[in-house]
């Protein structure tokens, strides 16, 4: 998710340089700062995403992606979001302003966007024997 929220900011000219520094440099993660989605159960947030097995245990997330909610083997009819989003939060970007990823970035154009504060799209999607099935746009 966030090497295609990098790949929108050079391809709208929101970033000055190549998508691969933006990962690499953890510039993009300032524009999605949470998860790609978590798993929908009984509760809207289920908590079962990191869960190893029935029987408990935890799997953490990796630590390039530490917002990452859901680490566990997905499996038949589970139920889970997928909700990239993309935003323009000053103070999670003027860090970037002040630092050395300045330069990195097209500033007047993200000040024109900052208003906006950014958006998220979100798809619930339920795994199938074969693949996917996309329960929001039917």
């Amino acid at each position: 998710a966030i090497a295609g929220v990098a790949s929108l900011l050079v391809e709208h000219g929101i970033a000055k340089v190549a998508k691969t520094e933006l990962v690499e440099r953890r510039i993009a993660h300032a524009f999605m700062p949470h998860g790609v989605g978590h798993l929908l159960g009984i509760q809207v947030h289920d908590v079962g995403g990191h869960q190893r097995s029935a029987s408990g245990g935890r799997i953490e997330p990796p630590a390039h992606s530490p917002a990452l909610r859901t680490t566990r083997m997905l499996s038949e009819d589970m139920v889970f979001t997928v909700e990239p989003g993309l935003y323009f939060i000053p103070m999670l970007l003027d860090p970037l302003r002040a630092g050395d990823a300045r330069e990195a970035l097209n500033w007047p154009l993200i000040d024109v966007l900052i208003p906006s504060g950014g958006i998220r799209i979100e798809d619930n999607i339920r795994v199938t024997a074969s693949g996917a099935e996309n329960l929001t746009r039917g």
